[in-house]
């Protein structure tokens, strides 16, 4: 039974959109829509979810991504219908509450535990844009919910593993400017390495120095999260390290002391992903050079959300994440980050390719088009290179970058490609990819050829070892490089 109104919000004042979207998310279930409700990252979609289920006597599943999330919820939802909640994950595997908080992974163990049960009431699933996993479109089709609703910051997405063909309809939509104009969330301010040619570890201990409150810092392992807290802490900047080899107890005292003032940073290894609220963060160092435009939304977004006295978030970005991957403040904060695995980057360039023949020679603001698409290829190429170690994170001011190339490096830089036509080591999308930025090297510039030197010996050297690089490539970008232990 869906009630009309919820008489409380837990003794907090809701949020003007969540009270404007309480009412409309009800009647689309009493209609029985299986309806989409779209908000931005950091907006209080948890808190709503926590009124809807209030709202009714039935039984509710409510299906999260993560565990993280799912003790999040259980807490939020707890509070607001004490007594009610348990949770199914891993070793957690309650049955017998009226609301169960479950994480994906485990939602068909669970539809085969409680599958004696009546179908349940209600259904609301938290990132509903990762609901069309084969297990999770098992699991649906054997609770067979009576209701459903899906929340998410994407209400649409073009990779066919995120499609929502669970989902009938949007009713709800709260977008970046309105969240901008509630103060929900805060403007970032981006700060670029600008000093000389040094490691990325390096140029990030240069940059923090200026770092104002408590921040993140990102590592692409446990080992390397612990390295790197040591090298920042030995270099003036007080540090610890968090990551999933720790106990709970640890992480949480940490992220205390972090809040507390008691250190400086964490170095972490994914830890803003769905689930976390830290709202009081200041600053982001994005030092790990991710390739998964998805992940660098999910880490950006949570750094913005609002809190009280914060007027922004700084973003350092010594490896110039937010320039390749083409991505702007609202597509971070409504999750909207084009896929761009190595499927999607031959799609567009093909699509670029075949205009290019229809139209004969080209016109220059064509090739501005299809110049942008390569130098998104190149760059993230060469982050795969550097995620899969076989690149030494090295960087330098920017300046320079957009200057011509010398005659000599264009000609080292064509000598290098041309040989990549017949080498059939390489996967067909790439060589052709290869070969046709060969035919055009004179329109790239100083920094685009210096990232297909790094490229190119990486696979000279890889070559020489007998070492099948370009299928390690192949996976880091179609899995959006995800290299990381806690991934």
């Amino acid at each position: 039974m869906i009630a009309n109104t919820v008489p409380a919000w837990n003794g907090r004042k809701p949020r003007k959109w969540q009270e404007e979207a309480l009412p409309i998310a009800l009647d689309s279930l009493r209609q029985k829509q299986n309806a989409i409700v779209c908000a931005v990252m950091g907006s209080g979609k948890s808190v709503l979810i926590a009124e809807i289920c209030a709202s009714g006597r039935g039984r509710v599943v409510v299906t999260v991504p993560t565990v993280a999330l799912v003790r999040q919820l259980a807490d939020t939802i707890g509070a607001r219908c004490p007594g009610e909640v348990g949770s199914f994950y891993g070793e957690q595997k309650q049955t017998d509450k009226r609301i169960t908080i479950v994480c994906l992974p485990s939602l068909r163990k669970y539809a085969a535990a409680t599958a004696h049960l009546a179908p349940p009431a209600l259904w609301i699933a938290d990132e509903a844009h990762k609901t069309e996993a084969a297990t999770v479109l098992e699991a649906q089709a054997l609770l067979q919910p009576m209701r459903s609703l899906g929340f998410t910051a994407t209400p649409f997405r073009s990779q066919k593993t995120q499609e929502l063909s669970l989902w009938s309809r949007l009713v709800y939509e709260y977008g970046v400017k309105q969240a901008m104009a509630d103060g929900v969330v805060v403007p970032y301010r981006l700060k670029l390495w600008n000093g000389g040619d040094v490691t990325v570890d390096e140029a990030c201990a240069q940059m923090l120095r200026d770092a104002d409150g408590p921040g993140l810092v990102n590592a692409t392992s446990c080992d390397d999260a612990e390295q790197y807290a040591r090298y920042l802490t030995a270099n003036g900047i007080e540090a610890e390290a968090i990551h999933s080899k720790l106990a709970r107890e640890q992480i949480d005292a940490r992220i205390e002391r972090l809040r507390v003032g008691d250190l400086a940073c964490l170095v972490h290894v994914n830890m803003l992903t769905e689930g976390v609220d830290l709202p009081w963060l200041r600053w982001l160092c994005m030092r790990r050079p991710v390739s998964s435009p998805v992940r660098f939304c999910q880490e950006v977004g949570r750094v913005l959300r609002a809190y009280a006295g914060k007027t922004e978030a700084v973003l350092y970005d010594p490896n110039d994440l937010f320039e390749s991957m083409g991505l702007s403040y609202e597509a971070v904060l409504q999750g909207q980050a084009l896929p761009k695995g190595l499927a999607a980057i031959d799609a567009e360039l093909s699509a670029i390719d075949k205009q290019l023949d229809a139209d004969g020679v080209g016109t220059p603001e064509r090739w501005v088009v299809c110049h942008t698409a390569w130098r998104r290829y190149l760059k993230m190429l060469l982050h795969a290179c550097i995620a899969t170690g076989k690149v030494e994170q090295k960087i330098t001011s920017k300046h320079w970058r957009s200057n011509d190339p010398s005659p000599r490096q264009l000609e080292t830089a064509t000598k290098f490609l041309r040989g990549t036509k017949s080498d059939t080591s390489i996967p067909a999308p790439h060589r052709r990819h290869l070969a046709t930025i060969a035919e055009h090297c004179d329109r790239l510039t100083r920094g685009d050829v210096s990232d297909l030197f790094s490229v190119l010996a990486a696979l000279k050297t890889a070559r020489e070892l007998n070492e099948p690089l370009w299928y390690r490539l192949a996976a880091a970008l179609d899995n959006n490089g995800v290299t990381d232990e806690d991934a």
